[in-house]
């Protein structure tokens, strides 16, 4: 196919599948450009980034050859969001209180039961709690069990959803994020300027989530909490200075959004414009 319609750039995402394309390119002598969403490459972008004229990468360490920094592309609906404008409406859509601390939780469309666990048990803590609201996105896994054993409503505003269509609005309306470290995730963090308690997966490849983690972490944005660490406990720990001290929250907030690349995705497309003119 590479052969047929011999285009003037090639782009590769990083897999398997992008193997016999980036072949395909050295072979037609067509210039390669690799993307990578994460601060460490996995073994695909670091075979094609030997070959590539340029790397777009989401931080400044990222381990490739002739890297540029670029960010990593973040949705339109994301992009859009700008939290003191769209809170207010974004809490009403989701039936989030208006003047409580929001926190929302997500850790991909599968879930992670550690997340999961130390969340829905620090809900039954709080429940007394009138200050503080959860949505809490389990993913399918453990969606039911979460659900099945959620505390009542007695005072804490705990919602428990399987998925969530609307990550912008939860965005929006949280004052706090506890998540996974993907690439994406991290990138849409920092767009929409919020804080974070992150735990990144540890099974991911090369540790690229921890080190994903590092440039909010570094930055004053984030809390790292290692996935072999999280328990209720721990979780309670970390947030309750952050819940007592919106001032910090706000700082928070403002060193994510410092991190922001709201033009990743034109700068992407600028290099291959570039290296398909040198072709």
């Amino acid at each position: 196919e590479v052969r047929r319609r011999r285009p003037s750039v090639v782009m590769v995402l990083g897999g398997y599948a992008s193997a016999p394309c980036v072949a395909a390119s050295v072979v037609l002598r067509i210039p390669l450009v690799v993307t990578e969403q994460n601060a460490r490459a996995g073994l695909a972008n670091r075979i094609a980034g030997r070959f590539a004229q340029a790397c777009a990468v989401p931080f400044t360490d990222t381990d490739l050859p002739r890297a540029v920094v670029t960010g990593n592309p973040v949705r339109d609906e994301i992009l859009a969001v700008d939290r003191t404008r769209d809170r207010g409406q974004a809490r009403k859509s989701l039936g989030l209180p208006a003047d409580a601390i929001v926190i929302g939780v997500y850790s991909g469309s599968l879930g992670s039961v550690r997340i999961n666990e130390a969340v829905a048990e620090l809900a039954h803590r709080w429940v007394g709690r009138t200050d503080v609201a959860i949505r809490h996105v389990t993913g399918r896994r453990d969606f039911a069990s979460i659900q099945a054993g959620a505390p009542g409503t007695d005072a804490l505003h705990y919602q428990v959803v399987e998925y969530e269509d609307r990550v912008d609005l939860l965005l929006a309306a949280a004052d706090l994020v506890v998540s996974r470290a993907g690439g994406n995730a991290v990138a849409e963090l920092a767009q929409v300027g919020i804080g974070s308690i992150l735990v990144p997966f540890p099974s991911a490849t090369r540790d690229h989530q921890t080190a994903n983690a590092a440039a909010l972490v570094s930055a004053g944005a984030a809390v790292l909490i290692a996935d072999a660490e999280l328990d209720a406990d721990r979780l309670e720990v970390e947030l309750a200075p952050l819940l007592a001290d919106p001032g910090r929250l706000d700082a928070m907030a403002r060193s994510a959004a410092s991190l922001a690349r709201p033009d990743a995705a034109d700068r992407v497309a600028q290099l291959l414009e570039e290296h398909a003119r040198d072709r």
